[in-house]
């Protein structure tokens, strides 16, 4: 767990969940979110066994940095070890539930390209966010998946870009 630097305090898994539920009181339609203490939660899970072994291949080809959260199968879920503060659940919730899950539901196949195409247009971006992530260039799927990651980005610090606007 990482304290809070102001008060030395853990954000717990309890603080979380009353964050969350205040930040998407108001939405519509919203993913399913979950909450775990951290990414070691997922060892011997059945179903999230494909996100425990993608985890392990991207750290075993250098993947870095904490996870704060990541989309599977139409849910949210945020690791209580890496957030903070309630500013870190909000950013790390909008970027997962609004980035991930919003453009899938929305985009659905019409995505893929897309994707291809930051992942020509942006290759810089792409090629730095999968040396982060532990993810291979030469692997269709890895490649997507940073350029994911590159347009959730966008969408979140940059709204008003064409790609984020198309």
């Amino acid at each position: 767990r990482r304290a809070d630097p102001t008060t030395g305090r853990e954000l717990r898994v309890t603080e979380i969940q009353k964050a969350v539920s205040r930040l998407t009181a108001g939405w519509l339609r919203r993913p399913d979110i979950h909450i775990l203490d951290s990414m070691e939660d997922l060892e011997g899970d059945p179903d999230l066994d494909r996100v425990w072994q993608q985890w392990q291949r991207q750290n075993s080809q250098g993947g870095s940095g904490a996870i704060e959260g990541f989309h599977y199968r139409g849910g949210v879920y945020l690791l209580a070890d890496a957030l903070v503060d309630e500013a870190d659940v909000r950013r790390v919730l909008f970027h997962e539930a609004l980035g991930h899950f919003g453009l899938r539901n929305v985009f659905g196949n019409q995505l893929k390209p897309i994707l291809q195409q930051i992942a020509t247009m942006r290759q810089a971006l792409v090629r730095a966010k999968a040396k982060q992530y532990g993810l291979d260039m030469n692997v269709e799927a890895d490649r997507l998946m940073a350029a994911e990651e590159v347009l959730a980005e966008m969408a979140q610090t940059r709204p008003e870009l064409g790609w984020v606007q198309r």
